[in-house]
């Protein structure tokens, strides 16, 4: 049995998570928009890295006190691994399907659209019901 090659969505992801991976241990100086929920908790960061902006979340956050980030060292599996993809990987049209996002209070959707709108306005920090 031959290995699938890989999806445009698979190869997206992977060329967003080198750029993201390309800031380093420690990205936040480069924060474009900072997204939280309704209760305070991180749901997603966007990041400007040299190839365009980059949507980062993990899509499986789980309750820990009052640490909501998250947190590599105390968690290493596969579920922990943040969900990396460009917000606008066209620099063009967006495309329409929604970035997984998650926090304490549960999973997330959030429009690409709606990111980038919020980008465009200027805001740092948003925050979804």
């Amino acid at each position: 049995m031959t290995p699938s090659a890989p999806s445009t969505a698979d190869l997206r992801r992977g060329t967003a998570e080198r750029a993201y991976a390309q800031l380093g241990h420690s990205p936040s100086p480069r924060p474009l928009l900072a997204v939280h929920c309704a209760a305070a908790h991180h749901v997603a960061t966007l990041y400007a890295t040299p190839a365009g902006a980059v949507f980062v979340s993990v899509p499986w956050a789980h309750g820990h006190g009052d640490r909501d980030r998250h947190d590599a060292a105390h968690h290493g599996g596969h579920r922990d691994r943040p969900y990396v993809d460009w917000v606008d990987p066209d620099g063009g049209g967006t495309l329409d399907d929604p970035l997984p996002a998650g926090c304490e209070c549960g999973p997330r959707s959030l429009s690409r659209r709606l990111l980038l709108k919020a980008v465009a306005a200027g805001e740092r920090r948003m925050v979804i019901d």
